[in-house]
């Protein structure tokens, strides 16, 4: 796991690699909304691309979603997922659509440029 800050472009870029844990999840959401470095509604975008999907079925997502759900100091921060390959897209597609009544917008992209397009799109509509 690992977080960039941009603060030229007010984003938050975060990547996963291999396995991933809800303990670490929940990890990052904790030192986001620390606000040590940035706004705890910060614009985020996470690329999951090397990310191993192989744990995920619908009680793991449930879960994603129960931690999301304890951290309302997250706001209405846009969230742009990347997901390249047809599995990691489609199950982010799902995960997005499970969390539609959290506070966050949430998008799902195969392509950073197209992510990033989008947060700073709508950043300056807010």
């Amino acid at each position: 796991m690992e977080l960039k800050y941009d603060a030229g472009k007010n984003i938050l870029y975060g990547s996963y690699a291999g396995a991933f844990t809800l303990d670490e999840f929940e990890e990052q959401l904790i030192h986001i909304v620390s606000g040590a470095n940035f706004p705890a509604t910060v614009p985020t975008i996470w690329d999951l691309s090397a990310m191993d999907f192989s744990q995920f079925d619908w009680e793991f997502m449930k879960k994603l979603l129960e931690i999301r759900a304890k951290f309302p100091s997250r706001g209405n921060a846009l969230i742009a997922i990347v997901a390249e390959d047809d599995l990691a897209f489609g199950v982010s597609r799902m995960y997005a659509s499970q969390g539609i009544s959290l506070p966050q917008t949430l998008q799902v992209f195969r392509r950073l440029e197209e992510a990033e397009t989008w947060i700073l799109d709508n950043s300056t509509r807010r």
